[in-house]
């Protein structure tokens, strides 16, 4: 009757899902360009190989997630940071009578990096001026949220800056039509 102990299929690693057939044709019927297939199946195989997390992932959440990031022509590369797959835990669904509904799961869940968005701002040729900065410790001198107003004085010396720790961001954008 209780289904809290019923056995589990032991997953097939990444790279073994998403060579057999069925994703195989899903990817290149989707991507139409057997080129660019290759390429979505080459960076994504090395993205998930890289993170244990992810490995732990349904594959065919890691395929939807990486589709739509290929769909804005971002890369999956964790080290460009246009955009992550992100592994979240679902937890086992059971219905009144404890049968279980869904097993205990991870699923891998696209999240746009904020390179991403700047990528996708400045195909977009809506923006004159796009700066993204780190802030270090020390830099800021002054923010008042209210007035939308911020000071800031950088360190010169690069290799000291590097050392010294990121305490926050600093974007601003600027449209064509000089709305910043």
């Amino acid at each position: 009757m209780s289904s809290y102990n019923a056995p589990v299929e032991k997953k097939p690693k990444f790279s073994v899902a998403i060579s057999t057939p069925t994703y195989q044709n899903l990817i290149r019927n989707t991507l139409a360009d057997p080129e660019r297939a290759k390429r979505f199946i080459a960076s994504i195989t090395s993205a998930v190989a890289v993170n244990p997390q992810l490995q732990e992932c349904e594959t065919s959440t890691i395929v939807a997630g990486a589709l739509l990031g290929e769909s804005l022509n971002l890369s999956p590369s964790p080290q460009l940071g246009q955009f992550y797959l992100v592994p979240f835990k679902q937890k086992a669904k059971y219905d009144r009578n404890r049968n279980l509904i869904s097993p205990e799961c991870v699923n891998a869940q696209f999240v746009l990096g904020y390179k991403g968005y700047i990528q996708l701002a400045v195909r977009s040729g809506m923006y004159r001026k796009i700066i993204v900065h780190e802030i270090k410790d020390g830099e800021l001198i002054r923010w008042d949220p209210l007035m939308e107003e911020f000071e800031a004085s950088l360190i010169e010396n690069e290799e000291k800056r590097d050392k010294t720790d990121t305490i926050g961001y600093y974007a601003m954008f600027e449209y064509v039509d000089g709305f910043r």
